[in-house]
């Protein structure tokens, strides 16, 4: 088929990407480390800290975006989904005076954002890479954290920092997986799907 992508290329779309996924695990997995150390942070500090990760993160996405071999199809979702979450930090970076119902909404808007992204990503995606299963998982649970987190503006900092926490070692232990599995089938990934046992991963984006 036209629309076919070569094992050579599949390749090369892994070996440009699959760092950003670890990145951007062991960023997020930091980040809930960090609130978890720290449960009695105040609100300029949680507001200081997502938008650190969130720019961080987006900036990682959208590099990782033009990175990725000549496929152009292949870039648009996780380059959307970067600078959106680069957006979302910069908007509380230049407004740390941010009250918690304003933090909420950041916060559920990037996380439900970034969700269905990669939801859309994987997707697009399932014919051409093996794995994509962590990244629509990946994709449900932010896309879940999302609206949860709409739901509930009213939560404390307290509850806000802790679910948070939570979501973020989680999200980046799949992530990190995610990215581990990326590098190992782009080593493989020829001698892989000539033999049948599976196809490298392709880019897409996260938390």
């Amino acid at each position: 088929m036209e629309n076919e992508i070569p094992a050579a290329d599949r390749t090369a779309i892994s070996l440009s990407s699959w760092w950003a996924y670890v990145i951007r695990g062991l960023l997020a997995i930091l980040l809930g480390v960090a609130l978890a150390t720290f449960p009695g942070v105040t609100l300029a500090l949680l507001v200081s800290f997502f938008a650190a990760f969130a720019i961080v993160d987006g900036i990682v996405a959208v590099v990782s975006a033009f990175h990725t071999a000549r496929h152009d199809k292949f870039r648009v979702l996780p380059l959307l989904g970067g600078l959106f979450g680069i957006s979302a930090g910069a908007v509380a970076m230049l407004y740390p005076g941010l009250t918690l119902f304003m933090l909420v909404l950041l916060v559920g808007a990037r996380a439900l954002v970034v969700g269905i992204v990669e939801i859309a990503a994987a997707i697009s995606l399932r014919r051409h890479v093996a794995g994509e299963w962590l990244l629509a998982l990946s994709g449900v649970l932010s896309a879940i954290f999302g609206v949860l987190v709409l739901f509930r503006p009213a939560a404390g900092v307290v509850a806000l920092v802790a679910i948070i926490s939570l979501y973020a070692i989680f999200i980046g232990c799949v992530l990190v997986a995610l990215g581990v599995e990326a590098r190992s089938l782009a080593r493989h990934g020829v001698g892989a799907s000539r033999r049948g046992m599976g196809r490298p991963i392709g880019p897409a984006h996260g938390v």
